[in-house]
């Protein structure tokens, strides 16, 4: 939990790339009943941070659209 205390309770060991997915500033998306960091999503759908990011947030695409188009 990124806002919870810094204590053995609350910490856990991980890779590099998964910490860079827990960060206070990952931009989440939600698609269908999933909401999950929008660089997670790119790498399960196979499609470029940059372009993802910019369909959703400069041309204003839907998250299903970013991922489907």
């Amino acid at each position: 939990d990124v806002n919870g205390n810094y204590e053995p309770d609350n910490c856990r060991w991980v890779l590099l790339e998964e910490q860079s997915l827990n960060k206070v500033n990952s931009k989440n998306v939600r698609l269908g009943d999933e909401t999950k960091p929008l660089k997670e999503w790119c790498i399960l759908k196979n499609i470029p941070y940059e372009k993802a990011y910019q369909r959703l947030y400069k041309l204003g695409w839907s998250p299903e659209k970013t991922f489907t188009a």
